[in-house]
């Protein structure tokens, strides 16, 4: 991993861990639920229960954190760093990275991961993606559906459609594998 990839995951830990403690889930589940809206100290303790001490704590933590910010004097949810994680993250999965700048595809994929074996109007480029991201020598079958398992909750689903749309090629008797550029 590298210096950048490790800081990310750290940013993203570091959220998750704040919004499982308590009283940051208290202030966060406290605060108004339309976007960019905020709320003042005292609606904040009324509404999560907690007294202004361990709420300020919890304040310093959830900002801190990335997950609460500051405005004026009032909190809101902090709306850039919790989608800069999510979209660091899913940058990191391996179609995550090929298909970060294709919102058309995002919706496929989503969170850079394949539920499901794709049939909408976005399937064919979906599958000649899946299929480059395997690797160039030939594999069995075990093979093939471990590495498609990275990238879907169906490997076996998507092996068997690269098959069918010409891009992975098996033997007859399906015990071994080849993308179809490389054969």
């Amino acid at each position: 991993m590298t210096p950048i990839q490790v800081r990310t995951l750290s940013r993203a830990a570091g959220q998750l861990a704040a919004l499982a403690q308590p009283d940051v889930a208290a202030v966060v589940a406290a605060l108004p639920r339309r976007p960019g809206s905020t709320a003042t100290l005292t609606a904040l303790a009324e509404a999560s229960g907690l007294e202004m001490r361990a709420l300020g704590r919890a304040i310093a933590r959830g900002r801190d954190a990335g997950v609460l910010a500051l405005v004026g004097d009032e909190i809101g949810l902090d709306q850039t760093g919790p989608s800069d994680a999510v979209e660091a993250l899913v940058a990191m999965t391996p179609l995550g990275a090929v298909i970060a700048d294709r919102p058309e595809l995002s919706a496929e994929a989503h969170h850079g991961y394949l539920h499901g074996v794709p049939s909408g109007e976005h399937a064919e480029e979906l599958f000649a993606i899946v299929a480059a991201q395997l690797p160039t020598t030939e594999m069995s079958e075990r093979e093939v559906t471990t590495a498609l398992s990275v990238l879907g909750d169906d490997p076996v689903g998507l092996r068997r459609a690269l098959v069918d749309s010409g891009l992975l090629w098996r033997t007859v008797d399906g015990s071994r594998y080849r993308r179809e550029d490389q054969r």
